[in-house]
């Protein structure tokens, strides 16, 4: 073979294997885990196409597509969308599991058919500068108990988002860039116990914002740029037990924001710039955990746990006798 003809076959091999290396699959392979029989999906869709119609891999013996009721999906798997097909094929999930996709858009085909889902845990590492979610995106999962949208880089969120769900226990929204949302978007969730909002861009927490969460027990608002908590915050919210404000920019602690919480127990103000602390807090609490490391006022000495209040108050005495001063 001359010279010409193999530089022609090397260039139609180099072709034809970066086409086959570029070329969208989406697989299973099944297992049983626990309660669940699983996909474990792999996924190659750098190009966001929504147009695949069946999912390649082979059931176990005896099983088919309607007895999936979790969905994991790789980590090296890649692709800018959720396809509807997995939703399609696999009706009676109950619990799907996304890590590090590549993610862009989240539209309304991508779970409109998983209308079983119970448990949604979405997990990106996304360096992309913002991305998209649909406001129609959880219509169809009037069942969902849990949800997680981490590191989604997500601005903000629809409105109307959180209608549907309207049964949500769990919501996880750390890492996003929130910095404000919509005034009415959490008001669907009464029956939500559990809002974690931390590492995001948060400068105010309005109490528009989470006064209808009245069943909230733990709430976490670490990892933001928070300087202030507006009077009321969190008065509605008679059960709530824990609450994370660490690592913001607060410099005054208010009784006020705070109302008549009988079931707190755990206050997280670590590594803020407090220098005042309104005793009354205590006797509308019954807070016995307050950690305050890296704060101005709190005394050297203070540990993070106490094991009674007259140790609490000890600790925060300096922080105490400044509050007179505001």
């Amino acid at each position: 073979m001359d010279t010409k003809n193999v530089f022609i076959l090397l260039i139609t091999l180099t072709i034809l294997t970066s086409s086959f290396s570029q070329r969208e699959f989406i697989g299973c392979n099944y297992f049983h885990t626990g309660l669940h029989y699983t996909c474990q999906l792999r996924l190659h869709n750098p190009n966001g196409l929504n147009n695949f119609v069946r999912i390649e891999g082979n059931h176990m013996f005896g099983m088919i597509n309607e007895d999936v009721t979790q969905v994991y999906i790789f980590s090296d798997s890649n692709s800018t969308i959720i396809p509807a097909v997995i939703c399609d094929t696999f009706r009676n999930v109950v619990s799907f599991m996304i890590q590090s996709l590549g993610v862009r858009e989240v539209d309304r085909f991508a779970f409109r058919n998983c209308r079983q889902l119970r448990t949604l845990d979405f997990q990106e590492h996304s360096l992309h500068d913002e991305n998209f979610i649909e406001e129609r995106a959880f219509q169809e999962n009037t069942e969902l108990i849990h949800l997680t949208l981490l590191g989604l880089q997500f601005a903000t969120l629809p409105e109307g988002l959180f209608v549907y769900p309207s049964k949500l226990e769990l919501l996880h929204l750390e890492g996003n860039r929130f910095s404000n949302l919509p005034q009415n978007i959490f008001a669907p969730l009464t029956n939500l116990k559990i809002l974690a909002f931390g590492s995001n861009n948060l400068k105010v927490i309005r109490t528009e914002l989470i006064e209808m969460l009245v069943n909230l027990e733990v709430i976490y608002l670490n990892l933001n740029h928070i300087q202030e908590l507006p009077m009321n915050l969190f008065s509605t919210m008679r059960n709530l037990r824990t609450i994370s404000l660490g690592h913001n920019m607060l410099t005054v602690i208010h009784s006020e924001s705070f109302g008549f919480l009988p079931n707190l127990t755990e206050l997280f103000l670590t590594n803020n710039q407090i220098n005042a602390f309104d005793e009354k807090l205590l006797y509308d609490t019954e807070l016995t955990d307050v950690r305050m490391t890296g704060n101005i006022c709190a005394n050297e000495d203070f540990r993070d746990t106490s094991e009674s209040r007259d140790i609490l108050r000890t600790g925060l005495q300096r922080c105490f006798e400044n509050y007179k001063y505001y």
